[in-house]
């Protein structure tokens, strides 16, 4: 190769990796550093009060009594988002979110055996102040007296204890040790 050549060559090799270069321009100083976004968590915090409905209306009207033990959840919830009513029928919901508060947050009423609701088992989160409020009235089907269960002499005969290991001790030969004495 020859010297024309050889310069050619590397001016074209230049030209290629000075391509490849971003162009930064004159007016952004070369020392700026982008600012961090700032993250924060969503803590929504709830009170739900649970009362026993005694004339079903779904309104908690004067001399309706709180109910406890009844459990609720807050939707979509990554920490927390549960807690059940006390005796004052109030249950206090705290939980995490990461990131921004979601907007479809709802308020189930999860565990209430032995009642049935006069409210919607569902409420949408609004805010931390609202009243969210669940009215249950005792389950119709909960107050029947259970029949005693009848036994049948088949399931009689598996109550006793093990048939098998039952036995009359006169009925077996004699041991060796009782024959010595």
């Amino acid at each position: 190769m020859n010297k024309k050549g050889f310069v050619f060559l590397t001016l074209l090799a230049h030209l290629l990796l000075a391509s490849c270069i971003p162009l930064i321009p004159v007016e952004a100083p070369l020392s700026a550093t982008a600012t961090p976004a700032i993250l924060a968590d969503c803590f929504p915090l709830v009170d739900v009060l649970a009362w026993l409905d005694e004339n079903g209306d779904g309104i908690w009207n004067d001399g309706e009594s709180p109910l406890a033990g009844i459990e609720f959840r807050l939707t979509l919830a990554v920490y927390g988002g549960h807690a059940v009513s006390d005796e004052n029928g109030l249950a206090h919901i705290s939980a995490m979110y990461p990131g921004e508060c979601l907007e479809m947050q709802q308020i189930v009423a999860v565990s209430f055996s032995g009642y049935t609701l006069t409210t919607p088992i569902v409420l949408d989160y609004l805010t931390a102040d609202t009243e969210y409020l669940f009215g249950f009235q005792p389950d119709p089907v909960a107050i029947l007296p259970t029949p005693a269960p009848t036994i049948s002499p088949m399931q009689r005969r598996w109550i006793l204890p093990c048939p098998m290991i039952s036995f009359n001790l006169a009925t077996l030969p004699p041991k060796k040790w009782q024959q010595i004495s």
